[in-house]
């Protein structure tokens, strides 16, 4: 385990409780601006023997998934992603920044010159395999290309699995040109009801894979420190493959007289509010 940083991550406060423990990862809260992170964090070696071949044959290669309703949900969330970062960018130089099996990246027109990097080693073998894309192996990839080398960076369900994301959100955002666009989708509200209600047992709360939990809030403060401007925020559930409105709404009205009499909850359902998507504009000439 790496050290536990005395200050937050975000605000810089000092100020800071407990959160709550799962799978023996402790969690603590800022009290000043509400972000909450694994304390200590994981080590560089410890991730990646867990992003290992299992994790990428499970989740994400398309013959082998275990859940083969959630990966199909997942196809067609990818497009509905997609289509809200188009709101914001017509084309360009994309990169996308832990891009899985590529199928997200897959989904954007030709308009867009295509690059991809993935922190799972077996993940970047099956890409180059693939050749949809351009492919960096390494972080120093990254760092080699030229300052304002980016139209678009797009991080999809990723910013929340990084051992130190604002290192990582400063070096993206001095790849992107002036008015270029960072799009953050598919990570957790830490703000949302969901997260408010039901604490540990929150669906989204997963260590040692979730090892940050962000707001909009949270993250436009981090995102303002390097000069990228919120200026698109959505929380996306309805219209998603993954609505239920009656069911889940019904559950978590009932579990909310739960909570209230003591009882402990059950891991949450889906539920609005509790994904967000986030686009931000490069400053700067």
């Amino acid at each position: 385990m790496q050290l536990e940083t005395t200050t937050c991550l975000i605000c810089g406060s000092g100020e800071r409780v407990d959160y709550g423990e799962k799978n023996a990862v402790r969690f603590a809260k800022c009290t000043h601006c509400g972000y909450v992170a694994a304390a200590p964090m994981p080590s560089a070696e410890e991730l990646a023997e867990l992003y290992d071949s299992q994790h990428f044959y499970s989740s994400y290669h398309p013959e082998e998934a275990e859940d083969q309703t959630l990966f199909e949900q997942r196809q067609r969330q990818y497009v509905l992603d997609r289509d809200h970062c188009l709101e914001f960018a017509e084309g360009g130089r994309l990169l996308d920044y832990g891009c899985g099996n590529g199928q997200f990246l897959g989904t954007f027109p030709e308009a867009f010159q295509k690059h991809g990097y993935e922190f799972n080693r077996v993940t970047t073998d099956y890409l180059k395999e693939k050749g949809a894309f351009t492919v960096l192996d390494t972080e120093a990839e990254i760092r080699a290309l030229p300052d304002g080398e980016l139209d678009v960076v797009t991080m999809r369900g990723v910013i929340e699995h990084l051992i130190d994301p604002l290192a990582t959100l400063e070096l993206l955002s001095s790849k992107l040109r002036a008015g270029g666009v960072l799009y953050i989708c598919a990570t957790p509200n830490v703000d949302s009801p969901c997260a408010l209600l039901y604490g540990t047992s929150w669906n989204q709360f997963t260590p040692p894979f979730h090892l940050h939990h962000f707001s909009p809030r949270t993250l436009a403060l981090a995102g303002a420190r390097l000069g990228l401007a919120l200026i698109d925020c959505r929380f996306p559930y309805l219209g998603t493959p993954y609505e239920s409105e009656g069911e889940d709404g019904e559950r978590f009205l009932a579990d909310t007289g739960r909570s209230a009499e003591g009882a402990e909850l059950a891991a949450s359902p889906p539920f609005p509010g509790t994904m967000m998507s986030l686009v931000f504009r490069k400053r700067g000439r």
